[in-house]
C-alpha cells in the first residue's frame, strides 16, 4: 500500500473518530496519523481497514499531562507506517489551527505540503473579542465533521448520509449503555443515578461504562459500572439499543458505529462537535461560541446540567 496523503490528528479519541469518518470515505492511499492508543478501537470500529492506513504518532502536548502550554513536541522522531505500507506523503491535512500541529506535521512528514484549516476557531477559543460574534450568535461555529469533509474535498452529505443510513433502530426495553466517563470531571454528567432510575422505571436495562482512567460521578460507585476500552467498548456499544454519554470520545464512537446516541453537554458548544444524527440535551449555561467554559479542562464538579427527565424525554422520543 502506498500512502500519499495523511490526515493529521494526534489528539483525543473523539478527534480521531471525527477524522476517521472522513478516512472511510476516501481512497486507500490516505492514512490517519493518530496516537497509537486509539488504534485498537479504530480497527475494531473499522474491521476492514488496512493496517497501513493508521500511522502511529505520539506528541507530548496532546496528553492530559503536558510539559507546558507552548510545548511543541521537540522530541518527535521519524514516523514509520505499518510494514505493509510505503510512505510517499505529498500532503498532510489538519483542521485544528494549532501551530504546534503544523510544526510537528512538518517534522514528521518532511517535504510534504502541509494544509491546515481552523485558524479562526483556534484563535477565537483563546481571544474573547474574536469569539464574540460566535458567542452572540451572529456567526455560526463550524462543525468539525463538516470542517474535515471540506479540507479533504468531499461533500459533508456523504458523511452525514452514511451516519443516518447506518443508524440502527431502538429496541424498546433493550439495553441503554450510559458512558459516564470524560477526560475531565467538569465534562461529566453528575446526575447518573437519577437518570438510571428513570430509565429502569421505563423498562430499560441499563449498563454503566467508563474508561480505565476515568474518575466517576459521586452518585455512583465503582461496583456499579464496567471499565472498558478498545474492542470491548466497541462491542458494548454494538450490543446496546441506545447510548447516552457526555460530550466525549464515546459519543463520537457510538455515532460512528451507527448507534442511536444522546449526548449531554455543559462546558463547550456541542454544535461544534456534534456528530450527524446525534440528539443532545444542553445546559442553559452552555456557551455558543468557540470559547468553552473556564472550567472546561478542570476537575471541578459543575452545577447547571440538564435535568435527567430531559434526557429521558429524548430517550423516549428518539427515532
Amino acid at each position: 500500500m502506498r500512502i500519499v496523503r495523511v490526515l493529521f490528528e494526534p489528539w483525543s479519541l473523539g478527534d480521531c473518530v471525527i477524522a476517521a469518518a472522513v478516512l472511510r470515505e476516501i481512497p486507500e492511499e490516505t492514512a490517519l496519523a493518530c496516537h497509537p492508543r486509539w488504534h485498537s478501537v479504530l480497527t475494531s470500529a473499522m474491521p476492514d481497514i488496512a493496517p497501513g492506513r493508521l500511522v502511529p504518532i505520539e506528541l507530548p502536548y496532546t496528553s492530559r499531562v503536558r510539559s507546558g502550554r507552548f510545548d511543541t513536541g521537540g522530541g518527535v522522531t521519524e514516523v514509520r507506517p505499518a510494514e505493509n505500507a510505503e510512505m510517499a506523503v505529498r500532503e498532510v491535512l489538519g483542521i485544528r489551527g494549532d501551530i504546534r500541529d503544523f510544526v510537528n506535521a512538518r517534522k514528521c512528514f518532511p517535504g510534504s505540503r502541509i494544509r491546515m484549516s481552523g485558524w479562526i476557531p483556534f484563535l477565537a477559543r483563546r481571544i474573547r473579542l474574536l469569539d464574540l460574534p460566535y458567542a452572540l450568535g451572529w456567526l455560526e461555529a463550524r462543525n468539525r465533521y463538516a470542517a474535515w469533509a471540506s479540507i479533504a474535498g468531499i461533500p459533508f452529505q456523504r458523511i452525514s448520509g452514511r451516519y443516518l443510513k447506518e443508524r440502527a433502530g431502538i429496541t424498546k426495553g433493550g439495553t441503554v449503555l450510559v458512558h459516564v466517563g470524560a477526560q475531565w470531571i467538569s465534562r461529566q454528567y453528575p446526575h447518573v443515578a437519577s437518570l438510571v432510575s428513570l430509565l429502569k422505571a421505563e423498562g430499560w436495562r441499563v449498563r454503566l461504562a467508563a474508561s480505565a482512567q476515568d474518575r466517576i460521578p459521586r452518585d455512583i460507585t465503582e461496583a456499579d459500572l464496567e471499565r472498558m476500552e478498545g474492542s470491548a467498548l466497541v462491542s458494548a456499544i454494538g450490543e446496546a439499543s441506545l447510548v447516552i454519554c457526555n460530550d466525549s470520545g464515546p459519543m463520537h464512537l457510538s455515532a460512528f458505529l451507527g448507534k442511536p446516541t444522546i449526548a449531554v453537554a455543559r462546558t463547550a458548544n456541542i454544535l461544534e462537535w456534534l456528530p450527524p444524527g446525534v440528539a443532545y440535551a444542553a445546559s442553559p449555561l452552555m456557551v455558543h461560541g468557540y470559547r468553552p467554559s473556564p472550567e472546561y479542562m478542570s476537575d471541578e464538579r459543575l452545577e447547571g446540567w440538564p435535568d435527567p427527565r430531559e434526557v429521558l424525554g429524548l430517550a423516549l422520543s428518539f427515532g
